[in-house]
C-alpha cells in the first residue's frame, strides 16, 4: 500500500474500497429513484403554497445528501431534482409515459453527465485530501526528525536519545508499540527504550532471542530492514512473545554504528492493517540520527578517556621526578652539606679565611636543598601519594601565606586521579589568591556524596578572575573535563573568587 492509499484510507482502516463504477452506478440508481420519488407529490401540484414547502423539502435532502456523502452523489441528486421539479411542478409539464420515452432517455443523459461530474468532482476531492493529509504527515516527520537531530546536536546521554525516538516513531507510523534492541553479542536482543501507545510494552532489559523468527532476528542475520505481516506461522520464542502481545504486523530497521551493526528500531500493531511499504524507510532516517548519537557518545567517550590516561601518565612522570628528586639529588646535596660541616671542624682555627667560605658555601647549599624541597613538593607532594588528599591539604593550607579555613569531609583513599585533581584545583586558587586577589583569607571544602567528590574554594579577594590568557585555571579545568567532572567558576570584581568543582569516583 502507497502513502497516498493509506492516506486516503486513515480514517477508515479496514473498510473495503468502492470501485468507482460501482459508486458511479449506484449514484445513477440513487438518483433516479430519487427523481422519481419526487413525482409523489403529484396530485397537489395545483396547490401552490404545498408546492412550494415540497420543493425546499428535496432541495434539503439533496443538501444534506451532498455533505454527508460528498460530490459524488450530490451533483447527480441535485440534477436529478432540478429535472424532477421542472418535469412535475413548473408549467408547462412533461408526460412520461410509454409513449414518452424521449423524456426519459433525456432524464437519463442528465442525470449520466451528472454522475459523471459527480465523480470528477469526488475525485479532486478525494485527491486534495490525500495531499493535504501527505503534507501533514510529512510535515509532522520532519519535525520530528529535527527534535530528533537538535537533541542528538546537544550530545545528550544516548538513553535520552533512544527514548525520545521510540516515542516519535510510534506516532508518526501509527504503531501501537516501538522498541529499541541493542544486540550485545550473547544470541540475545537487548530492549533499551520502548514506548506504547496502549496495552503491554516490552519493559527496558528484556532480552529477546534470536535463535527464532522475528523481526529483530532477520536484522541480525542478514543487517537489513525486515518486516512480518503475521505471526500466525511463525516459529520461536520471540515470535510467542509477539502473539502474547496481540501483535499482528511488525517492521524494523538495523541500527548500523561506523560499519558495524549495533542494533534495531522496530514498530508493531495490533491491528489488521499492515504497515506501509514506505515504513522501514520511514523508521531508517531515524535509525541513523542514533547511529550518530551513538557515534558521538562512543567518541567521547574515547576521547575522555585518552585525555585520562595522558593525564595520569603525566602525574605519574611528576612522581616519578619528585621522587627522583627527593631520593636522588635531593639526598646528594644533604650527603654534601654534611661533609662540608665535617671539613668545616677539621679546619684549624687559625685559617678564619677559609672557615667563613666553607660556612657561606654550606649555608648556600642548604638553602639550595631547601629550594629544591620546595620545587619536589610543588612537582608532586609526596605526602600526597603517602597519606592521601586530606594530609596532603592539611600540608598545603601550613605553608600558605594566606590564612586558609580547610573543612574536608572524606573518609579514606579515593582515586588517585581525583586525589591529584583535587589537590591542584585548592593548590592553584590559594596561589592565585595569595599572588593576584590579594586575599586575606581562603575558606576550602572538600566532601564526597554519592560517588562524587566536591571540591569548592572561595576568597575575598579583587575577584576578576577567569578561563583562559594563560591562566593556570585552564589547566585545571582541561584536568577536570578529561576525568568526566564539571568546574565553575564565580569571580565578580571586587567580590572575591569561588571555584566549584565536582568529580566523579
Amino acid at each position: 500500500m502507497s502513502m497516498r492509499e493509506r492516506l486516503s484510507g486513515a480514517s477508515h482502516r479496514g473498510d473495503p474500497a468502492i470501485h468507482p463504477l460501482m459508486a458511479g452506478a449506484a449514484a445513477f440508481v440513487a438518483s433516479a429513484l430519487f427523481f422519481v420519488a419526487i413525482a409523489a407529490a403529484i396530485p397537489i401540484r395545483g396547490v401552490t403554497p404545498l408546492i412550494a414547502v415540497w420543493c425546499v423539502v428535496c432541495v434539503g435532502l439533496v443538501v444534506v445528501a451532498a455533505r454527508r456523502l460528498g460530490p459524488q452523489y450530490g451533483v447527480p441528486l441535485a440534477i436529478a431534482t432540478g429535472l424532477a421539479l421542472d418535469s412535475f411542478y413548473i408549467p408547462p409539464t412533461r408526460q412520461f409515459g410509454e409513449d414518452y420515452w424521449q423524456n426519459w432517455i433525456a432524464v437519463a443523459v442528465y442525470i449520466g453527465l451528472g454522475v459523471m461530474i459527480g465523480g470528477l468532482a469526488a475525485g479532486t476531492r478525494r485527491r486534495a485530501e490525500v495531499s493535504e493529509s501527505a503534507r501533514i504527515e510529512l510535515a509532522d516527520e520532519q519535525a520530528a526528525l529535527r527534535r530528533v537531530a537538535v537533541l542528538v546536536a546537544q550530545q545528550p546521554s544516548p538513553e535520552e536519545v533512544f527514548t525520545t525516538v521510540t516515542e516519535a516513531v510510534g506516532p508518526l507510523l501509527g504503531a501501537d508499540l516501538t522498541a529499541m534492541h541493542v544486540y550485545p553479542g550473547d544470541g540475545t536482543a537487548t530492549v533499551v527504550a520502548g514506548w506504547s501507545a496502549a496495552g503491554p510494552m516490552l519493559p527496558v532489559g528484556t532480552r529477546l532471542p534470536l535463535d527464532g523468527d522475528s523481526v529483530v532476528a532477520r536484522i541480525f542475520r542478514s543487517g537489513a530492514a525486515a518486516r512480518i505481516d503475521g505471526y500466525a506461522n511463525v516459529e520461536g520464542e520471540t515470535a510467542e512473545v509477539a502473539r502474547g502481545m496481540g501483535l499482528r504486523s511488525t517492521v524494523g530497521a538495523p541500527i548500523v554504528v561506523e560499519g558495524r551493526l549495533w542494533g534495531a528500531l522496530m514498530a508493531a500493531t495490533r491491528g489488521a492493517e499492515p504497515f506501509s511499504e514506505d515504513a522501514e524507510a520511514r523508521i531508517a532516517a531515524f535509525t541513523e540520527l542514533v547511529a550518530t548519537a551513538i557515534a558521538n557518545a562512543e567518541a567521547h567517550a574515547e576521547l575522555t578517556a585518552s585525555r585520562a590516561r595522558v593525564i595520569a601518565a603525566a602525574d605519574e612522570a611528576m612522581r616519578r621526578i619528585e621522587r627522583d628528586l627527593h631520593d636522588g639529588a635531593q639526598q646528594r646535596l644533604a650527603s654534601v652539606v654534611l661533609k662540608l660541616q665535617t671539613a668545616q671542624n677539621a679546619i684549624p682555627s687559625q685559617l678564619t679565611g677559609l672557615q667563613h667560605e666553607i660556612d657561606e658555601a654550606t649555608d648556600e647549599l642548604t638553602t639550595a636543598v631547601d629550594e629544591l624541597r620546595d620545587y619536589a613538593r610543588g612537582i608532586h607532594p609526596a605526602v600526597l601519594t603517602n597519606r592521601g588528599l586530606g594530609a596532603a591539604l592539611k600540608a598545603l593550607a601550613r605553608r600558605s601565606v594566606v590564612p586558609v579555613e580547610l573543612d574536608v569531609r572524606v573518609d579514606g583513599r579515593l582515586p588517585a586521579a581525583a586525589e591529584t585533581a583535587a589537590y591542584y584545583v585548592v593548590s592553584e586558587a590559594v596561589t592565585n589568591a595569595a599572588r593576584h586577589a590579594k586575599a586575606s583569607a581562603v575558606a576550602v571544602e572538600v566532601s564526597t556524596v554519592d560517588g562524587v567528590l566536591r571540591v569548592s574554594v572561595g576568597d575575598d579577594g579583587v575577584g576578576g578572575a577567569e578561563f583562559g590568557n594563560g591562566s593556570g585555571l585552564v589547566g585545571l579545568r582541561d584536568r577536570v573535563a578529561a576525568l568526566g567532572g564539571r568546574i565553575s567558576l564565580d569571580s565578580p570584581r571586587g567580590s572575591g573568587t569561588s571555584i566549584h568543582v565536582q568529580l566523579p569516583i
